[in-house]
């Protein structure tokens, strides 16, 4: 039978190719050693520095991270209009800042630094004005608390690389800092770069639907995401990971169980999971599970899931 009228043969064909280009393209993975250095006595990590006790991706969070008993924070890079690394997690700055509602990189560094992020938080009578800070401002304040950092990116593949590259070794983070996306893309140029670094991979089944969903999109744009996110689901779980190197995998929590640390352990891939907030998810991933995990509120007896 011809190729062309055999969708079986079309798919494994493809997949076959797909699966060569992968062999010769895909980079080393990171040493079992490096991955376990970094892991060590990680348990809870302040997801966006611990974004319940104190203005998410501030110093002061991290600082506040440190004082609650965090043994690791995880940040979001994002880029100025020119090209400046901050921590920011949204796209625009309406949310958090008292900016204007625009995305991130139509302003500068400059002017994202004349901003206050404390104006529309919980939390702002407890904290004077507080500034955006730049990805090396986190990262030196991190070190000297003695925090691991997880910079999640989010971002376009060759600024963060030569954002973060010369960061890690001007201060020597390869212990210390990994760099984690949804993107494969941006944790394989970081790699290709810098294969040092260790890279992790996050994944959210139905991310894409979710997200449309929420914002009431037509019910064909609904179809394409659910196509999209199937495509995303079969490379998480078969590309993804090996192409990058990367050790670590970076899981939402309503997908994560014992049948699904195994199928990764015994691949030696690590695993971690966010975001755990509800005192009892809590004490399933540290004390049944024991694997890091990332909540916005640091301290065990806290409770901030509602």
């Amino acid at each position: 039978m011809a190729l062309y009228t055999n969708p079986f043969l079309i798919l494994a064909t493809s997949a076959a190719v797909i699966a060569c280009l992968i062999y010769q393209i895909k980079l080393p993975a990171t040493p079992r050693q490096a991955t376990d250095d970094f892991l060590q006595d990680l348990d809870i990590v302040g997801h966006r520095a611990g974004g319940y006790d104190a203005p998410e991706n501030s110093l002061e969070a991290i600082r506040m991270a440190k004082k609650n008993g965090a043994a690791g924070i995880e940040i979001d890079l994002a880029f100025s209009k020119d090209d400046a690394g901050v921590l920011m997690h949204d796209p625009s700055l309406g949310r958090t800042t008292n900016g204007p509602n625009v995305d991130v990189d139509q302003l500068t560094l400059k002017q994202l630094k004349a901003l206050n992020v404390t104006v529309n938080e919980r939390l702002k009578n407890r904290f004077d004005e507080v500034k955006i800070p730049t990805i090396e401002e986190a990262l030196k304040e991190a070190k000297r608390l003695k925090l691991k950092v997880i910079v999640d990116v989010k971002g376009e593949a060759t600024k963060t690389a030569d954002a973060l590259i010369p960061l890690f070794e001007k201060y020597n983070l390869y212990k210390e800092a990994i760099v984690t996306s949804f993107n494969p893309l941006v944790v394989y140029k970081v790699r290709r770069r810098n294969p040092r670094i260790i890279g992790g991979i996050i994944y959210f089944s139905y991310f894409v639907t979710d997200f449309l969903q929420r914002r009431n999109r037509s019910a064909t744009i609904i179809k394409l995401a659910t196509l999209l996110d199937t495509f995303i689901y079969w490379s998480f779980y078969s590309w993804a990971v090996p192409m990058t190197g990367s050790s670590i995998v970076s899981i939402h929590k309503d997908i994560i169980s014992s049948e699904e640390l195994h199928y990764w352990n015994s691949r030696g891939i690590s695993v971690m999971t966010w975001t755990v907030n509800s005192k009892i998810q809590k004490q399933y991933f540290n004390q049944y599970l024991k694997i890091p995990y990332m909540t916005d509120c640091i301290r065990k007896e806290d409770d901030c899931s509602r």
